[in-house]
């Protein structure tokens, strides 16, 4: 068996798996944020909303991230689950040339979906950088931003893999 065969092989069977873990992933921690009453749903994503008393009730700068937060949720959400339901379609529901196609078309939703990733990131740079932003808020927000990166990255090489395949 040749070198380019063996990987072909591996990537057969390995990329599968890491698009269904990072989907469900994805999934999880966007169901997660939209579920949460809590503004402080944000930290995933790598925002620090003000903390509100007992006293006050929550500020319309809380309930502006908090629909940010939701917003981003849900297309996160419907992103995995597109992905996952052509997954699960070129497992169960085709075969032939069409399992090759369904494939060519999750990488590129997975490619689209890396650019989503680092303009995540891009935008939590920019909020780290906004006048106002404790210690904290930065600190978390540059973590994330680096997270955010990162995962594009990932999603980005996953995608090229299903593309090239």
């Amino acid at each position: 068996m040749s070198t380019t065969t063996t990987l072909h092989s591996y990537a057969l069977t390995a990329l599968p798996y890491t698009t269904t873990a990072l989907m469900t992933l994805g999934l999880g921690t966007s169901l997660s944020m939209l579920l949460s009453s809590s503004p402080s749903a944000a930290r995933l994503f790598g925002f620090s909303p003000s903390s509100p008393s007992k006293l006050r009730p929550a500020t319309e700068a809380d309930a502006r991230a908090r629909s940010y937060i939701q917003i981003h949720a849900l297309r996160n959400m419907a992103s995995g689950m597109g992905t996952l339901g052509l997954l699960g379609y070129r497992y169960w529901g085709c075969e032939g040339q069409a399992k090759e196609v369904v494939g060519r078309c999750v990488g590129i939703l997975m490619v689209v979906g890396s650019v989503v990733a680092v303009g995540d990131g891009v935008v939590l740079r920019g909020y780290v950088g906004a006048e106002g932003v404790g210690e904290e808020g930065r600190r978390r927000g540059v973590e994330k931003s680096n997270g955010h990166f990162g995962a594009g990255v990932m999603i980005l090489v996953i995608g090229m893999g299903w593309l090239l395949l």
